[in-house]
C-alpha cells in the first residue's frame, strides 16, 4: 500500500482513543495514519520509502491533552538551535542511509550561490565565510551538509530534497518541520 491509497474518512473515536494517536504520533513523529495502520499489523514502512526516528524524541515530556479542544488547538513547540542542527543532520543520515544512490543523484539542491550538500567540507563552504559545514554523521560515503540555514530554510531544503526522493506529501510535512519544532504539527482536525 502506498500513501496516495490513502483516503480522507470521518471515524467517530472516543478521547481516549484520539489522545492516545496524538500522543503516538508526537512521540515517534508518525502521522495518525501509519500509527493506525501499525495498530492494524500494517508492517513499515507504511507506504513511504523510510520512516524516520527522530533524535530523542521518546524523551520529551508529552502534553496532557484535557480534552478535543486542547487537541484541536495544539501548537508546534519550536526546537532550540543546537537541536535542528542535531535532527537535521539525523535525517539526512538516515536518507544516506537508507537510499545512498538515490540521495547522490538528488544531492544538487543549492541556493542561488550556497551549495547544501558536498562530499567535503570545501564544497559545501567555498562561497564564503559565512557557508557552515558539518559531516553528515553515520554515513559509508562522505557527506557534508550546510548547516547554519534558518530554521525555516533547513525545512524547504528537506521538503525539496524529500520531494525528490519520492515521499508522500503529508510525510514531507511531517518530517521536514522536524529540526524546527520538538512536536510535529499535525495536519488533523476533530469535530466535537
Amino acid at each position: 500500500m502506498n500513501a496516495n491509497e490513502f483516503v480522507s474518512a470521518t471515524i467517530p473515536i472516543p478521547f481516549r482513543t484520539a489522545k492516545a494517536i496524538i500522543h503516538q504520533c508526537e512521540k515517534e513523529y508518525l502521522l495518525p495514519r501509519q500509527v493506525i495502520a501499525r495498530s492494524f499489523g500494517e508492517p513499515e514502512p507504511f507506504g513511504e520509502p523510510i520512516i524516520f526516528k527522530i533524535p530523542g524524541q521518546d524523551r520529551c515530556h508529552l502534553p496532557d491533552y484535557k480534552d478535543f479542544s486542547a487537541l484541536q488547538t495544539r501548537k508546534p513547540v519550536g526546537r532550540r538551535k543546537g537541536g535542528q542542527k542535531k535532527v537535521y543532520l539525523s535525517v539526512l543520515s538516515q536518507i544516506i542511509k537508507a537510499m545512498p544512490q538515490k540521495f547522490a543523484e538528488c544531492a544538487k539542491p543549492h541556493g542561488t550561490k550556497r551549495p547544501y550538500f558536498g562530499r567535503s567540507r570545501e564544497d559545501v563552504e567555498h562561497t564564503g565565510r559565512s557557508n557552515e559545514a558539518n559531516k553528515i554523521p553515520e554515513t559509508e560515503a562522505e557527506w557534508w551538509a550546510s548547516v547554519n540555514n534558518s530554521g525555516d530554510k533547513k525545512q524547504t531544503i528537506l521538503a525539496d530534497l524529500m520531494r525528490l526522493l519520492g515521499f508522500s506529501a503529508d510525510y514531507i510535512a511531517l518530517i521536514s518541520w522536524a529540526p524546527c519544532y520538538t512536536y510535529p504539527a499535525l495536519q488533523i482536525q476533530f469535530k466535537v
